[in-house]
């Protein structure tokens, strides 16, 4: 028996010693602001029942039957036969012959250098997302055709996502929550379908933990990991643990990053494994689109990947595509510890980075006039950044680190800074009188000088000047303008979206040529410099060109009329047309990089990569900022979506909406399935004070639907008057929490335009539920006070109610009813309650005045 014994705890001894541990020590080095380094070590507690993820299972639930919308709860998936049977396959009729979106240019181009046939069948396939996907590329994963309708979010790279950008992490969740909701919107590159958001806690996962064994595989043995390199590792784990659990099936497991060196080391990790269960894809997120296209051509989703490098143009050779082969344009960047260390040491300013809200000025133009706050004991100093090269690919609102220029690169300091300072002071001013004399023209000289927004200088508790010795006499002091160059960006400062439009240098020049030869031809009609001599000697100029004469067909002569000089003069190119012509690329896939100007002109023009430019002529764009390489003179961007056509009122209204982040979007189906439904009635309740037997009214402008106060006053037995204000009970209908507060409190206000309105709350509340309208019932909160005839009160009391307005006036009504003689409105009960009230505030008002009320 003791043998037994023994054996069997010999065999558990084993057992345990083969079995996952469910408990890890993971450790990582860092930098404190001291310039120490420490290791920081955590306990973890792993576990073996997480499965393949988490989902929201979608149930359809709603409290009116004519808007419905899905919640979820929290669904495990325990095995790989329930996950396949969760994840969106690709439906067949979406091969159908659609036409495409794309250039007929593209398609060719793909179709030679495509390895697979474009109508092979869809694979089923199953995305695993990168820190870098999450932050860069949402705009792709919510994109409304669903084309990426299979995605694993990891643990990792949703709390790295929340690290680097709040706004990012709370879309990445409304990703997932939105598991298994169909897209009804229908959109040009194919919408509707399905999606399926899998959440995987690989932190915690006992499959996915990395050991000292895969840490050293994929490190020097000499330095240590990073924590950029450690969750890059997490996410290939997760990888191979759905490769491994869907081996047998036919789906395709795929690595979405754009880092070149994650996706060279996923290969050489299954290469030296070897694995039977099979080997998962890594691509980039270009690359799985293009895929995607070949196997839908009604998708055209490249213009919405984000852009991190400089394009080759067609012109480019295929070995001189790389990064190095690009010229730089600016200066690197620092480290985030060189910043550090020189913040620190007071060799470095930091900073947010503002650019002035003006017009170009000079040589410069509104995003290359920045400036930089920063503190000098109590003082707080703006150092001006003047110049691409000194703002270093910096825009208005990024944190970053500042070197000051020596004293000798103030402005103002030597005579030739101050000759062009007064130069362009002097450009200004002309601008700024021209400005105004064509307002006085439309009769508004000064709206716009009064409207302004405040300028640096204009602020008290700024300087934008020191004084420091003159370099003329020791004794003396001058009082110079700082300046100086970004050296790093500590915190990118990317707004999610820009309005504005894009240009192309092939049509504005052809416009413009037509546009100078018309007017041209106009003005030598009605001067008449076309004269018979002028005819005479152009017939032998042509008899000279005809001998052989003149050889070269394109000199100009020396002799030009004032006509031919005015249209040479405006065929010069602008500044718009000018960064147009010197960026627009044509690409050998297909694509064009177009130039796109921001509405707000404090935002540089960037770059983006599209297959549609010219349905995008002329049309007001959403684009969003990717990166700005040092090798590229503007940023990188890519588009989002197109709101209409420039120059139309709706859709300039919505551009000035988004410029001023107003939502204007309509209310989500969740928000109106909190709504009561069509056949709702208000009763009487135990928790209400029943008022509708008082003589309540309201008083508004003319034509107000959201009538939300209303009043009464009448006489009690013991001569006092009752006066109640009543407001309405919205929160009857919004309850803490639910979708429509949140949405409530995300848009704050009603936004009132000269055309129309944007509600807080939906229409059904703020006009008719929420609106003390006449001769109906209505919830409302009610204050009422017990006051004397003298404005004396007695007693306030606090209720819920149900009131039932008896008239609604406008300000007119209200005025004729106070202005009828004693006599007339005796017994009328509007009149009586009117002149009461209007009594009362009359004294109020003079009792505060005397207590020195201004």
């Amino acid at each position: 028996d003791t043998e037994g014994e023994e054996e069997e705890e010999e065999d558990d001894d084993e057992s345990i010693d083969l079995a996952p541990s469910l408990w890890s020590t993971p450790s990582y080095y860092r930098i404190t602001r001291k310039g120490k380094v420490l290791k920081n070590v955590s306990e973890r507690y792993v576990r073996d029942d997480l499965g393949l993820g988490f989902c929201m299972s979608p149930s359809t639930t709603s409290s009116s039957s004519k808007h419905r919308f899905s919640t979820g709860v929290t669904r495990k998936i325990s095995s790989p036969g329930e996950l396949i049977s969760l994840l969106c396959t690709p439906s067949s009729s979406n091969n159908s012959n659609t036409s495409t979106t794309a250039p007929t240019k593209r398609k060719r181009k793909r179709k030679k250098t495509s390895t697979t046939s474009t109508t092979a069948p869809k694979v089923t396939r199953i995305a695993i997302c990168d820190t870098n996907v999450l932050l860069h590329n949402l705009d792709l994963l919510e994109h409304p055709s669903n084309a990426i309708s299979n995605i694993v979010i990891t643990q990792t790279a949703l709390a790295e996502c929340r690290h680097n950008s709040f706004t990012a992490y709370g879309r990445v969740v409304d990703l997932l929550r939105s598991s298994g909701e169909t897209t009804t919107t229908t959109t040009a590159d194919g919408g509707g379908g399905k999606r399926c958001a899998i959440f995987f806690p690989d932190v915690h996962h006992v499959d996915t933990q990395l050991t000292s064994n895969t840490t050293d595989k994929t490190t020097n043995a000499s330095s240590s990991p990073s924590i950029n390199d450690e969750n890059d590792l997490r996410i290939r784990q997760v990888c191979e643990f759905y490769t491994k659990s869907l081996k047998n099936t036919d789906v395709q497991v795929v690595l979405l990053t754009d880092d070149v060196g994650c996706r060279n080391k996923a290969l050489e990790e299954q290469s030296k494994k070897k694995s039977k269960s099979g080997m998962y894809k890594a691509c980039s997120v270009r690359e799985y689109v293009r895929t995607l296209e070949e196997e839908d051509s009604s998708l055209s989703l490249l213009d919405v990947v984000a852009q991190f490098t400089v394009a080759p143009s067609s012109s480019t050779t295929t070995t001189s595509t790389t990064r190095s082969s690009f010229k730089r344009v600016f200066p690197p960047h620092l480290s985030s510890s060189e910043l550090l260390l020189g913040v620190k040491s007071g060799q470095y300013f930091q900073g947010i980075l503002r650019t002035e809200r003006a017009s170009s000025s000079g040589n410069f133009s509104a995003y290359e006039k920045c400036y930089v706050t920063i503190r000098r004991g109590d003082e707080r100093i703006a150092v001006s950044v003047i110049g691409l090269k000194d703002v270093n690919r910096a825009v208005d609102g990024d944190l970053v680190a500042l070197e000051l220029h020596p004293v000798t690169q103030w402005i103002g300091h030597e005579k030739d800074d101050e000759e062009k300072e007064d130069s362009l002071k002097k450009k200004d001013e002309e601008k700024k009188k021209k400005e105004q004399t064509t307002n006085d023209t439309s009769g508004g000289a000064t709206i716009a000088a009064d409207t302004a927004e405040p300028n640096i200088r204009d602020e008290d508790n700024v300087r934008d000047s020191v004084l420091v010795p003159s370099s003329t006499s020791s004794s003396s002091m001058t009082e110079l303008r700082p300046t100086g160059k970004v050296v790093g960006i500590v915190r990118r400062n990317f707004r999610k979206n820009y309005c504005g439009s894009i240009y192309t240098a092939v049509k504005t020049i052809t416009m413009n040529v037509e546009e100078n030869d018309a007017e041209l031809s106009k003005e030598e009609e009605e001067e008449g410099e076309v004269t018979q001599d002028s005819k005479a000697e152009k017939k032998k100029k042509k008899k000279q060109k005809k001998k052989g004469q003149k050889n070269d067909e394109n000199t100009t002569e020396d002799t030009t009329t004032p006509a031919q000089a005015r249209k040479q003069q405006q065929q010069q190119k602008t500044e718009r047309e000018k960064i147009t012509s010197e960026n627009e690329i044509e690409h050998p896939d297909g694509t064009t990089t177009c130039v796109f100007f921001a509405v707000d002109n404090r935002v540089p023009p960037i770059l983006i990569r599209t297959t549609q430019r010219d349905r995008l002529l002329g049309k007001r764009l959403l684009v969003a900022i990717d990166s700005w390489p040092a090798e590229s003179k503007y940023p990188l961007g890519h588009y989002v979506k197109t709101i209409g056509d420039a120059g139309k009122k709706d859709v300039e209204t919505e551009v000035l909406l988004h410029e001023h982040d107003i939502p204007c979007d309509p209310f989500p189906a969740k928000v109106l399935a909190c709504l009561p439904p069509d056949d709702y009635k208000i009763v009487k309740t135990p928790d209400r004070l029943d008022l509708r037997h008082l003589p309540v009214l309201s008083i508004d402008p003319p034509g107000c639907k959201d009538i939300d106060d209303a009043l009464h006053c009448t006489v009690l037995p013991n001569g006092n008057y009752q006066v109640g204000v009543h407001i309405a009970d919205v929160t009857n209908y919004v309850k803490a929490g639910t979708a429509i507060d949140l949405e409530a409190a995300k848009r704050s206000t009603s936004t009132y335009l000269v055309n129309k309105r944007l509600d807080m709350l939906p229409g059904l509340l703020t006009t008719d539920l929420c609106s003390l309208k006449g001769n109906v019932d209505r919830y409302a909160f009610s204050v009422l006070w017990e006051v004397t005839p003298e404005a004396d009160i007695i007693d306030v009391d606090f209720r819920k109610t149900i009131i039932h307005s008896i008239a609604a006036l406008t300000y007119q009504q209200a005025q004729g009813l106070i202005d009828q003689p004693e006599g007339d409105s005796t017994n009328d009960i509007q009149a009586g309650a009117v002149k009461r009230l209007a009594s009362l505030a009359r004294k109020f008002r003079a009792r505060r005045i005397g207590a020195g009320a201004l």
